[in-house]
């Protein structure tokens, strides 16, 4: 079964749109929690976590969402982009202290996530080992995750393309071309193509994003 990992874990943030009183605010520790990966993986050369916010309200794009920390020393805006990225500060001063976190947003439209991803090399042809290193770390990250409805396995990786173009072409002994899906997505499974030392994989252009790709 097809199981992509954009939304290891998830949180409903409470309303802020007007002053509210601190018992309707959500605790810093609590998003800190879900955050708590992209810090695990900062050191990381092939893996990132990138922390994303959405609301589930049609017509609410990411960039009107407000996330402001109201902390002691004074309030800490968190920036929001516009593919819902955030550049949530992960502190241990802000986590022993932690204040209050409110939004603009309704209250329990926003859903938090995090994203496991791999780190591309600014290039269009990568080793396929390359690429098999970085699934062996997402291996042994999630086994590491208590992930909801059981553990998964990394099965490939999915690149996605911007606007539906690109492509990906694997060469080894053989060579195959990966069409993309009319959302911009290829799903490269793990197989002895990417063990093989020699392999490349060549991308038409570089994807915007490339994720662990989960299943039984």
């Amino acid at each position: 079964m097809r199981c992509v990992l954009t939304a290891l874990f998830a949180l409903l943030l409470p309303s802020a749109a007007l002053p509210a009183p601190p018992d309707s605010a959500t605790p810093y520790a609590a998003l800190y929690q879900v955050i708590l990966p992209a810090r695990a993986l900062a050191s990381s050369a092939r893996l990132k976590a990138v922390p994303r916010i959405e609301s589930k309200l049609d017509g609410i794009p990411p960039e009107r969402i407000r996330l402001t920390i109201h902390a002691r020393a004074g309030d800490i805006h968190v920036p929001v982009a516009r593919d819902g990225a955030i550049d949530f500060p992960l502190r241990d001063d802000l986590l022993a202290e932690n204040p209050p976190v409110e939004t603009n947003q309704p209250k329990g439209s926003l859903s938090l996530s995090t994203t496991v991803e791999l780190r591309l090399a600014d290039a269009t042809e990568i080793p396929a080992r390359e690429l098999e290193a970085a699934l062996a770390e997402a291996d042994r990250f999630l086994a590491r995750q208590p992930l909801e409805g059981g553990q998964t396995k990394v099965r490939g990786v999915e690149f996605v393309f911007a606007h539906g173009a690109g492509g990906v072409t694997v060469r080894g002994s053989t060579e195959r071309l990966l069409v993309p899906d009319a959302s911009g997505r290829v799903v490269l499974m793990r197989n002895h193509e990417l063990a093989d030392g020699d392999a490349l994989v060549a991308f038409a252009t570089r994807p915007v994003q490339a994720l662990p790709y989960l299943g039984r």
